[in-house]
């Protein structure tokens, strides 16, 4: 699928092998993309989260049709709104509509992005986003420290974390075991770290484990983490 896409401070066109959720849902394991048939092309609209669920998609979509940006056509009048109110049109959403309007509206397209370059930070905004993603995030956490206590299976996820930067908002992906043991102060070395996040598929909880093989590290580090929930 052709997918619209920033490198750098490029706008180009790239084919990638994406997973179909819906007419108009398309997944990779980072974004979620938004396909509009009329011009073949895809943009990406959301972050993907490893625990998101069907009915999530479904939400999402009826959103993005709330919001009028579900057609090519609802998203030239979206837009057209935005240079009345003097707002930020980005290349990508000028690249995406660049053959389905006039020569002389793309100039004005254009135009009203070089004159918003320069647009002022909204951290308020930006703790709002970090605020919300994290919540949802805490949320799966939560859920998963119920399953350790009840000696569940915890499936390690790869979590994405937000932050505020200081021109917008940062992220970082780290798995499910490894945020816990940064979050219970559970000391690992970046190379342990880097093998949970790659590695651990998953473990069972409430169980005090050893292994006969060369290395019990992975084991020492899931009894500390059991050991923290119980002092809490």
């Amino acid at each position: 699928m052709k997918v619209l896409c920033f490198e750098g401070k490029r706008i180009v066109e790239r084919e990638k092998g994406l997973q179909k959720i819906t007419e108009n849902i398309y997944v990779d394991r980072n974004n979620i993309y938004w396909y509009y048939k009329e011009v073949d092309k895809a943009i990406i609209v959301d972050v993907n989260r490893s625990y998101y669920t069907t009915q999530h998609y479904l939400n999402f979509e009826n959103k993005m049709k709330k919001v009028k940006k579900d057609t090519i056509e609802n998203y030239i009048t979206v837009l057209d709104n935005r240079i009345a109110k003097g707002k930020y049109i980005s290349g990508v959403e000028i690249s995406l509509v660049a053959d389905m309007v006039s020569q002389e509206k793309l100039k004005l397209y254009k135009s009203t992005k070089k004159t918003k370059c320069a647009v002022t930070v909204n951290t308020d905004r930006i703790k709002e986003i970090v605020e919300r993603e994290n919540k949802l995030i805490q949320e799966v956490v939560n859920k998963a420290i119920e399953k350790f206590k009840k000696g569940e299976y915890i499936e390690n996820v790869m979590l994405k974390i937000y932050s505020e930067g200081s021109t917008g908002v940062k992220t970082h992906d780290i798995s499910l075991i490894a945020y816990l043991t940064d979050m219970l102060g559970v000391e690992i070395a970046p190379r342990v770290k880097g093998w949970i996040n790659k590695n651990l598929k998953g473990c069972w909880g409430n169980v005090q484990v050893k292994c006969d093989a060369q290395s019990n590290k992975i084991f020492e580090i899931l009894n500390s983490i059991m050991d923290k929930l119980k002092e809490n």
